[in-house]
């Protein structure tokens, strides 16, 4: 009885600190925030693309129609077609026709110890010309206000590293089992403040989806060439800036930026089985820490003996605790609240299949991904 008491109390403390940095992250408003224009940039956009017949062309068309403001000069859109095998190639070269910023890269052999995302991002910016460069995801959406938003904050705060998460879109109900558990586990863990403020390495944080560099200190250092095998090379990233003294930031998106990551839960179960150890810091030990203290442990003092008998109001405490910050992550994500707390429990299952998938993976298992082994 004492154990399962002291069980938790620990429950409890550990929901509190993650409650504590939500309300952190809330507080001091880590969205990407709506800004004046800043004065004159010029800025080169770089999209790797492998398979994405079906995202590059809307992506290509949301750049051009929606960066409109006369500050910023888009120098260049060049997109690399890392060996698509659908129409990838064929309709970035249809659009090129319209607008002369548009040119395709074709790629070549994968050099040996590469990985493909990392070489096309690498091959991207020894191109790129533009005094700022911009990873985007074929994937993601932009909105009015993107590019000018990010250089505006890049230059405000001195950032040579801006990374966002964009906002996640989902339709079915498998993504929703989970996608959420991305930014839930991400905004309760990282003051995402202190990867602007604090030279801790361990106060690091990116996302491959958006990344905004300084263009002179990207080619100086060559960053996608140092990290060539990694992959989580957003994080590896950011924390090879931050040991160089380069000022780095990771923002939520405050609507100018949107991403369907995944089509549906098996998709879903592998791409983030795939990234989850990132939100860990790459950390196994972290992730079954993590993963004992919201899901494992907490389930088995519900099924194997009685939280409520224990102690009525540790067990009022420790929900309460629990659904506020699903809440205020929710809120912080610009998801959903009924949806989410819906999906909760469900969540909360799906999370150690993840974390078993990851294992395997780490332990020397295969995932392929757009029809590649990674």
């Amino acid at each position: 009885m004492i154990f399962e008491q002291i069980l938790v109390y620990l429950l409890i403390f550990f929901a509190a600190l993650r409650l504590g940095v939500v309300i952190v992250n809330l507080l001091t408003r880590q969205w990407l925030p709506r800004q004046e224009s800043t004065g004159h940039a010029d800025v080169s956009i770089l999209i790797p693309a492998r398979n994405e017949e079906a995202n590059i062309g809307r992506l290509l068309s949301n750049i051009i129609d929606t960066q409109t403001d006369k500050s910023i000069v888009i120098r260049e859109i060049l997109v690399y077609d890392d060996h698509s095998t659908d129409r990838t190639a064929a309709v970035v070269e249809e659009m090129a026709a319209g607008d002369p910023r548009i040119s395709l890269i074709r790629g070549g052999p994968l050099p040996q110890g590469w990985l493909g995302k990392n070489h096309a991002c690498h091959r991207l910016g020894e191109e790129a010309a533009g005094q700022w460069l911009l990873f985007l995801d074929a994937d993601v959406e932009v909105a009015p206000g993107l590019i000018r938003d990010s250089v505006a904050y890049a230059l405000k705060h001195q950032i040579r590293l801006l990374s966002i998460f964009p906002k996640q879109v989902m339709k079915t109900a498998g993504e929703w089992l989970v996608v959420p558990l991305m930014n839930w586990i991400l905004v309760s863990l990282l003051p995402m403040i202190l990867v602007r403020t604090c030279r801790w390495t361990s106060f690091s944080g990116a996302n491959g989806q958006f990344m905004l560099f300084d263009s002179a200190i990207y080619k100086r250092f060559r960053w996608h060439e140092q990290v060539k095998s990694d992959p989580v090379e957003d994080i590896r990233i950011s924390r090879l800036m931050k040991k160089k003294r380069f000022r780095t930031a990771t923002l939520l998106s405050g609507g100018q930026i949107s991403c369907r990551m995944y089509d549906g839960y098996d998709q879903a179960l592998k791409g983030f089985s795939k990234n989850i150890g990132q939100f860990f810091g790459n950390s196994l030990l972290w992730m079954l820490i993590f993963t004992l203290l919201t899901t494992l442990l907490p389930l088995s003092l519900f099924i194997f003996s009685s939280f409520f008998r224990l102690s009525p109001l540790a067990f009022y405490l420790y929900l309460s605790l629990i659904l506020l910050i699903k809440t205020l992550s929710s809120l912080l994500s610009r998801q959903p609240l009924l949806k989410n707390l819906f999906f909760w429990l469900p969540q909360m299952v799906i999370l150690p299949v993840l974390v078993w998938k990851s294992i395997r993976y780490r332990m020397g298992g295969k995932i392929e991904w757009k029809g590649r082994q990674v």
